[in-house]
């Protein structure tokens, strides 16, 4: 596959993200996951409800990336994925 040739994946579709990696040189292959984004949130929301926003929204971001790249990781073992 192409991402076992480039050896790094981009576990998100953000332009920013991709283009903060591209100004690196550095080859890399963009793969999302098919995930429920929304059964993740719910669930971190829930778990986090009594702290503040600012928490619950770190949280989230955090849970989701993770979630995304050890989906991609599973697939791809050999390669490096950031989420």
């Amino acid at each position: 596959s192409e991402a076992s040739r480039t050896g790094l994946i981009l576990a998100s579709q953000s332009p920013r993200r991709r283009e903060l990696l591209g100004l690196l040189n550095i080859p890399f292959t963009c793969a999302v996951p098919s995930l429920d984004e929304d059964a993740l949130t719910a669930r971190i929301q829930a778990d986090y409800r009594a702290e503040p926003f600012g928490v619950r929204a770190a949280c989230t971001v955090m849970a989701l990336a993770a979630a995304k790249a050890e989906k991609i990781l599973g697939n791809n073992p050999e390669c490096v994925v950031i989420g």
